[in-house]
């Protein structure tokens, strides 16, 4: 049952990922990835899409992929760079948006994470996590009057205790 055009098997074989890394497509080094990614295995993830994006740098998707597995390796820096490059090709692309803005966040640097998790909500109103991270950023610059309207709207659309203990500070 094999095709050169099939999908990438989504079982982790080192060896054949050893093997296959240096004669892999980009499209297939990207599944790889997001298998990696989806495992956890943040890792083996950024090194399959580093090598994707070395082959083909301007694809905003696997830009975006390699920045938030560099981001959940703590390599914040490295995460920024490759996102900031994605959305140069890309400033529509809603993951990477959502994910510069929690580099920013972890970063401390409140005013950029706003600036993107109000991209984000531009291409995504209803994206819950940037609702009630905006929000977040907010209460922390003191603005509650901003934060709880930006609350409401992601209690709206997910009712969890943690949004309505939120609300209720704000």
């Amino acid at each position: 049952g094999y095709s050169a055009k099939g999908p990438e098997p989504m079982l982790a074989d080192p060896l054949a990922d050893a093997l296959g890394a240096k004669a892999a497509s980009s499209h297939a080094l990207l599944r790889r990835g997001q298998r990696f990614g989806q495992a956890g295995r943040f890792d083996l993830a950024a090194e399959a899409f580093q090598v994707a994006a070395d082959a083909n740098p301007e694809d905003a998707e696997i830009l975006a992929n390699l920045g938030i597995s560099l981001a959940n390796l703590g390599q914040l820096d490295k995460a920024r760079q490759a996102l900031l490059e994605s959305l140069r090709i890309n400033d529509a692309n809603v993951s990477a948006q959502l994910s510069l803005a929690v580099v920013f966040d972890r970063l401390g640097l409140d005013d950029k994470a706003m600036k993107h998790y109000l991209a984000t909500l531009r291409h995504d109103p209803k994206n819950v996590q940037a609702l009630v991270y905006l929000a977040d950023a907010k209460m922390r610059a003191g603005l509650a009057d901003e934060a709880a309207p930006l609350y409401r709207d992601a209690l709206s659309i997910d009712d969890s205790a943690r949004i309505r203990l939120s609300l209720s500070f704000a």
